[in-house]
């Protein structure tokens, strides 16, 4: 029977995931060498098996594994997406890297000089949600909406000793989060901290968990007298950390 793996994260490890799988099978091992599915979404992603040198590329299928445990790690584009440990059991096995992303949008938040409680200034970009300056979690902000000069900055920037995420941004070249460019390496020359909200173009942001996320302004109001101004964005995140890919 084909047996489908799940592998969660689990522990970070040198700024790599970890995952593992539980596998609560109580067939014997078998004595003869299993056959193998290696996959990846999006595939094309380079696999090394127990640290060796011998590199394959997803999808593949091998025999040359003994049953028991077995170290894979997945790369692509020059990043580490998953390394995990994997017991082979079974005479036929699946194991799959998915490196995905999510899509968080329709998310306003207003300038900072905004004084209505319910209208947030801040960011957070792995849950996709708004949060506000005076939010007892408020530490968990990576950007926030400025109204000095209207750009989204660095959380790390506020004048506040809570604030301490390192948020940095570079400017993309398209207007489609769905277009499969690939965010640059972070390099600290290149990235800043801060982008206009002007921008019809999406931006790369790269977070203090080293994660990669697409952002785009798709709407914006207000800036007035009467009416303080506000953004509402999009963005793609990655959920493995230090991978740049979309």
């Amino acid at each position: 029977m084909k047996k489908l793996f799940l592998l969660l994260p689990v522990v970070l490890i040198a700024g790599f995931l970890l995952t593992s799988c539980s596998d609560t099978s109580t067939n014997p091992v078998p004595t003869s060498n299993p056959l193998i599915l290696v996959t990846s979404t999006p595939s094309g992603a380079t696999v090394h098996i127990d640290n060796g040198s011998t590199s394959y590329l997803t999808p593949f299928t091998l025999d040359s594994l003994t049953p028991g445990d077995h170290i894979f790690k997945f790369i692509s584009d020059g990043d580490t997406l998953q390394v995990f440990r994997y017991i082979i059991r079974g005479q036929k096995d699946t194991i799959t890297c998915r490196n995905t992303s999510v899509t968080y949008s329709g998310v306003t938040i207003y300038e900072t000089a905004d004084t209505d409680t319910s209208h947030h200034s801040g960011l957070v970009l792995s849950t996709g949600k708004s949060i506000s300056f005076k939010d007892a979690n408020k530490a968990a902000m990576d950007l926030y909406y400025h109204s000095v000069d209207y750009d989204l900055y660095s959380t790390a920037i506020a004048a506040d000793p809570l604030l301490l995420r390192k948020t940095y941004f570079i400017k993309g070249n398209g207007t489609d989060l769905n277009d499969g460019v690939n965010a640059p390496k972070y390099d600290a020359a290149t990235w800043s901290n801060w982008m206009p909200d002007t921008s019809s173009s999406y931006y790369f942001v790269y977070d203090n968990d080293g994660h990669y996320s697409k952002l785009q302004i798709t709407g914006r109001a207000g800036g007035t007298a009467n009416v303080k101004a506000s953004v509402t964005v999009k963005w793609l995140y990655k959920e493995t950390g230090f991978t740049k890919g979309f």
